[in-house]
């Protein structure tokens, strides 16, 4: 019995694509938060909209970055989820970083990342849910 792997320069190969992808949506997203005036996150309704904004999005990604993946032939069964791994690893960078890239400070600053997590969440649900069962 003979088995074949794939080396792992291939394996990054076929990720690389779709975790640049997911890096650069969360850029966008990020340049984004920065026109929301900085005391916004710190209101009730603020803090709503940004959690029903992260929330409405995921299904838009993920039909977004299905239809990418099936342009570039991605041989990936979720590329979603590769994608918000992307996503997740730039906010984490930035977070870590320079959080003031956001455009928000103290309080505000941790409901956009918060939301932030909680899109990524929303993304990763909602490619779930729209996978096809066998």
């Amino acid at each position: 019995m003979t088995t074949t792997t794939v080396p792992t320069k291939s394996r990054l190969a076929h990720h690389l694509p779709l975790l640049v992808t997911g890096a650069i949506a969360a850029l966008g997203v990020a340049l984004i938060y920065r026109l929301v005036p900085d005391d916004f996150p710190d209101s009730l309704g603020g803090r709503l909209v940004l959690f029903a904004v992260a929330l409405v999005t995921g299904p838009v990604f993920v039909v977004v970055i299905r239809w990418f993946a099936s342009r570039i032939e991605s041989p990936l069964h979720r590329p979603t989820t590769v994608a918000t791994v992307g996503a997740l690893v730039f906010d984490s960078l930035m977070t870590g970083f320079a959080p003031q890239f956001y455009g928000h400070h103290g309080a505000a600053s941790t409901v956009v990342i918060a939301s932030i997590v909680f899109g990524a969440v929303s993304i990763i649900v909602s490619e779930f849910l729209m996978s096809e069962r066998k």
